[in-house]
């Protein structure tokens, strides 16, 4: 006994689908398509970036705050080489 199953096609594939049904049709739908991966990849290339950036500043703040630690050790040892 065939277990059928009542599943909504995805976007792709109903854009796949649409681009073999008719020649009319297809052009609009893969020119959706293409917008629509065109800004998933301008999307995902601006969250890189930012990402990044934010990496970027993070380490700063992490090399900054190593800085300050290390002077900081250096001002006590010397005061207390002078006391």
């Amino acid at each position: 006994m065939a277990i059928q199953t009542n599943i909504a096609p995805s976007a792709f594939e109903s854009l796949v689908k649409g681009q073999t049904s008719s020649s009319q049709s297809a052009a609009p739908r893969s020119d959706k398509f293409a917008s629509m991966m065109d800004r998933l990849i301008s999307e995902a290339t601006t969250r890189k970036r930012d990402q990044a950036q934010a990496e970027a500043a993070a380490q700063e703040r992490r090399n900054a705050a190593a800085g300050a630690a290390e002077q900081a050790a250096a001002n006590r040892d010397a005061a207390n080489r002078a006391a």
